[in-house]
């Protein structure tokens, strides 16, 4: 709570004021009893007022506002002001005139009642129901006595929107006249301000628009909405919330300023002490002052050398600031100096609004566990140097900002920024990782296809072809020579059956040979899919368990009943089977197709014992050797027509098995068929197989860029809540500061990808220079933040390499590598994007980066402690001054307490400082005097600074030069 003994606050604050009330001095007042008037103050009191206008109907009554001012034993404002009638637009329209607290009550009643009474007024001697005045004539008399002028307006009973309707031209034009002389514009309820601003103050210059009691009876005094006004309860301070309506003028039960200095007085700065201690080492004293601050701005101005950065770095110690490295004057070159050590003579303290104490004993450079921050400070050092990098200080500056805004309950228990966008991000970056390694296998079938499209591919797969085919042709000559079968009625004939059987025999064998061969194959293929597929699932398996180890903690942790349960199931018992059964074929059929075996001689062996042992055998190789044998003893004892017979036959069968051989087939590499299918394959199916792979490979990058899409998501979400905030605030501003999430090149791309590369080979690479440029000019030729560039890119980078295929293994160091990293997309970061206008954050200067920087402290960041700032405008050009800085003061004042250091007075005139501070160095000693800008000393001080910087600066205040720096104010 708000300590009441310890808070102070100085400068323009938060009051309630009513505009609009009536005494028993006017001719229709409800109640006329001799305690009419107390029984107001007792009002008046009860709803807390700061400051109120009398105006009672068609007289001011010089002595019952005295009297008022007396009970109020001036506690209260009491603004002198009169309702009167005017016919301009309509016979009756009300008009208030208001006029200074100070002024001198009888002449102003005397001039009223000589001037508009007896003189003005319409028609002469006219009764109160039926007296008007000329609308000019109300103009003249409120010039003439410095006074403002207030009229009825929106759902308010005679006012200016319920008299005069919006349905003719010369009504608009009366309108418009009323609009050149107003000052405020009193409506009947909230909702006449909101329209106002929606539609009128587009058209016309704003001012407030406020809600009064119309009071007619202090025993009843009701409100509909309280009038807050933000400044002194003085005449010159209703001028300042007439400057700055928006401001200074709230309708409502309460600001939200007010309200939250109710909740968080903690957060709120009430005073500041810095005086000499009894001890002191040097004779001089610089400092001895005690300052209360306001809680919204409180502006520090003064010459250069005049002490202010002295006064920024003393609260900043106080308030344990994280940058005291930073500090201008607090420093060893100044007042710290080894000399003198002036920091260690002085003490000083801060008292909070609600009461708590903080002190420093002296102010030494050298601290040990200072503590938690309890202010921001921002010296123009720390400014200066974080602007003129873009370092990752910068960046963690903006970040910390970023992460502020999103809401706790979302940050799944992330401490910053990167650690909630790789929370968000995991699950897309396992997917990304998955379809990597999908492409990655893709690439390699490409890759094989496009070296098959090279020239000396295509040459050396015909001349294979032609070399088969001259090989058959060459063979086809070799044929040997028929021999004549010899007559059946030879004596040999059993023997020559003999070796018909045996060898039909080999035949069959071979063929079985084949046959368990390509069994074996099959299914040694088939092991290898099963068992790669086991892997997979055991790979799923472990991520199951690890879900299901997490869902019990995360049931256990959050009371989740009945449990989370994950399992997957898994019947792999006719896999298994399968498995099992190829290795047994695979067993089996090996034993059938082994050339290993024992070689027995049998040239002493009988018929019995040979046809034994081929019963016996088991490789099928084996028993032809057997067999070859049975056949070469029963050649032995043919005659010699029967042999030249059989050596024909075995002649024949040789070349018939070669023959077959040279023919082959499409698996057998070495034959004329397989040589023929690949070859027809290069010239009929090669490009359709390849494009075929290209599109596969093109949907799943397609797949990884919407991850990248996902994760830009994640982040738009995040930085969604800071694009609001910055449109509201800057909506005005030509070169807005933009903030959105993008994909975006990485800058080590061009490097990462011509590492691939062999520069020295002629190619859109060639030349270490050259081959940047033209990486570079495809990144800068496509918009990457679609999928139709970003695949492009990829396309173009590609199409160099396999585009001359003859070179493109020398070309590219490691292919499938450098198709990986192509087609990997982890080249493209997913980011923020932060540009002012057209310029991209590495194109700011200084200047506009710390435009940046301080756009997130002010407008942004939602720390609540109080941000003190040092100078700001020397890193900014005029322009930016006042385009983005001051909107973003106003910002930052709403919601917490802003201490802004200056040497431009018109910084704290735009910004409406609810407080000003005039720092002055007298040669010894350094005073500080404050007070609101509305008050006559402060406007003075302001012009003495302003003296020799007004012709510098390109004013945007010269609409409140009448008011501020007129000499009557």
């Amino acid at each position: 709570m708000i300590n009441e003994r310890k808070f102070k606050d100085k400068g323009s604050n938060w009051g309630k004021w009513d505009l609009h009330v009536h005494t028993a001095s006017s001719y229709d007042y409800k109640y006329k009893g001799a305690d009419s008037d107390e029984l107001l103050v007792k009002a008046w009191e009860e709803h807390a007022f700061s400051a109120v206008v009398i105006s009672d109907h068609f007289k001011i009554d010089a002595e019952r506002i005295k009297k008022l001012k007396q009970l109020t034993e001036k506690k209260i404002t009491i603004f002198p002001g009169v309702e009167l009638r005017t016919d301009k637009g309509g016979a009756n329209i009300h008009v208030i005139l208001i006029f200074d607290e100070g002024i001198n009550i009888e002449e102003l009643s005397q001039d009223f009642e000589s001037i508009m009474i007896r003189q003005k007024s319409k028609p002469k001697l006219s009764d109160n129901d039926t007296i008007y005045w000329d609308y000019n004539d109300i103009i003249d008399f409120a010039k003439n006595h410095d006074g403002i002028i207030s009229i009825h307006t929106g759902k308010k009973a005679n006012g200016l929107d319920e008299v005069i309707s919006n349905a003719l031209p010369i009504n608009m034009a009366i309108k418009t006249e009323y609009a050149e002389t107003v000052d405020i514009f009193e409506g009947s309820k909230k909702q006449d301000e909101i329209n106002y601003r929606e539609y009128v103050f587009k058209k016309i210059k704003a001012r407030p628009v406020i809600v009064c009691s119309d009071n007619h009876d202090p025993r009843d005094y009701s409100i509909k909405d309280y009038l807050w006004i933000k400044a002194n309860p003085t005449f010159n301070g209703l001028k300042q919330a007439i400057i700055h309506p928006k401001e200074r003028v709230f309708i409502g039960v309460e600001p939200p300023k007010v309200a939250s200095l109710r909740k968080n007085p903690e957060k709120y700065i009430s005073e500041i002490s810095v005086k000499k201690k009894n001890n002191s080492r040097n004779i001089d004293t610089w400092f001895n002052y005690n300052i209360c601050l306001n809680v919204g701005l409180t502006t520090v101005i003064g010459n250069k050398g005049s002490g202010k950065s002295a006064f920024a770095d003393l609260l900043g110690y106080i308030g344990k600031s994280s940058n005291q490295q930073d500090f201008s004057f607090l420093s060893k070159q100044r007042f710290a100096k080894e000399d003198k050590k002036y920091n260690l003579d002085y003490e000083g303290e801060v008292i909070w609004v609600d009461g708590e104490l903080n002190k420093a004993s002296d102010f030494s450079l050298v601290r040990e566990g200072q503590g938690v921050p309890l202010i921001k400070y921002l010296p123009q050092r720390y400014i200066e140097e974080t602007c003129n990098s873009l370092d990752e200080k910068f960046q963690n500056e903006i970040n910390s900002v970023i992460f502020s805004y999103v809401d706790q309950e979302n940050r799944d228990n992330a401490k910053n920024l990167k650690e909630l966008i790789d929370n968000k991000q995991v699950a897309l970056l396992k997917r990304a990782e998955q379809i990597k390694t999908e492409i990655s296998s893709i690439n390699g079938e490409i890759i094989n296809l496009e070296r098959k499209r090279a020239t000396s591919y295509k040459k050396q797969c015909k001349d294979n072809f032609d070399f088969w085919k001259n090989e058959l042709k060459r063979h086809d000559a070799n044929k040997p020579v028929p021999v004549i079968k010899p007559s059946d009625n030879d004596n040999k004939q059993n023997e020559i059956n003999l070796i018909e059987k045996y060898n039909s025999n080999i035949h069959d064998n071979k063929e079985l040979i084949r046959n368990n061969q390509n069994v074996i194959r099959d299914e040694r293929v088939c092991i290898e899919e099963l068992t790669n597929y086991k892997s997979d699932i055991s790979f799923e398996l472990e991520r199951i368990l690890e879900l299901q180890n997490t869902g019990q903690q995360i049931s256990e942790k959050y009371s989740i009943i009945p449990k989370i349960e994950i399992e997957l199931i898994n019947k792999l018992d006719g896999l298994n089977l399968r498995i099992d059964l190829a290795n047994q074929l695979i067993t089996e059929k090996s034993k059938l197709v082994t050339e290993q075996f024992d070689m027995k001689d049998y040239q002493a062996s009988s018929d019995d014992e040979i046809n034994a042992d081929y019963d016996l055998a088991v490789s099928l190789h084996h028993k032809n050797y057997i067999l070859e044998i049975q056949i070469n003893r029963i050649k032995e004892i043919l005659g010699r027509p029967q042999m030249l017979y059989q050596r024909y036959l075995d002649e024949l069968n040789s070349w018939t098995e070669k023959r077959n051989k040279i023919y082959g087939d499409e698996l057998t590499q070495s034959s004329l068929t397989y040589a023929q299918a690949e070859y027809n394959y290069l010239v009929d199916k090669l490009n359709e197989d390849l494009h075929e792979l290209v599109n596969i490979r093109k949907t799943k990058i397609e797949e990884l860029f919407n991850v990248l899409l996902e994760k830009k998501a994640i982040l738009d979400e995040i930085y969604q809540p800071i694009e609001s905030k910055l449109d509201v605030v800057l909506k005005n501003i030509k070169d807005k500061v933009r903030f959105k999430a993008s994909i975006s090149v990485d800058t080590e791309f061009s490097l990462n990808t011509l590492f691939y590369i062999n520069q020295s080979i002629q190619s859109k690479f060639r030349g270490r220079s050259e081959g940047k440029e033209y990486v570079e000019s495809l990144i800068r030729s496509f918009d990457i933040s679609e999928f139709g560039g970003a695949y492009s890119l990829v396309d173009e980078l590609l199409n160099a390499i396999s585009i001359e295929e003859d070179k493109a293994d020398q070309l590219v160091k490691k292919r499938q590598e450098y198709y990986d990293f192509i087609t990997s997309l982890s080249y493209l970061n997913v980011g923020f994007s932060l540009k002012m206008g057209e310029k991209e954050l590495e194109q700011l200067s200084p200047g506009e980066k710390g435009s940046v920087l301080l756009i997130f402290y002010l407008a942004l960041d939602q720390e609540e402690k109080p941000l003190v700032i040092d100078q700001p405008e020397d890193n900014l050009d005029n322009q930016s001054v006042f385009d983005k800085l001051v909107p973003c003061v106003l910002e930052a004042k709403k919601n917490r307490q802003v201490i802004l250091i200056t040497h431009n007075p018109n910084l704290a005139i735009a910004c409406d400082s609810e407080l000003i501070i005039h720092s002055e160095n007298t040669g010894n000693q350094i005073i500080y005097f404050e007070g609101p800008i509305e008050e006559q000393s402060i406007k003075e001080k302001i012009v003495d600074v302003l003296e020799g910087t007004m012709p510098a600066f390109d004013l945007r205040t010269s609409k409140y030069k009448g008011i501020h720096f007129s000499s009557n104010n």
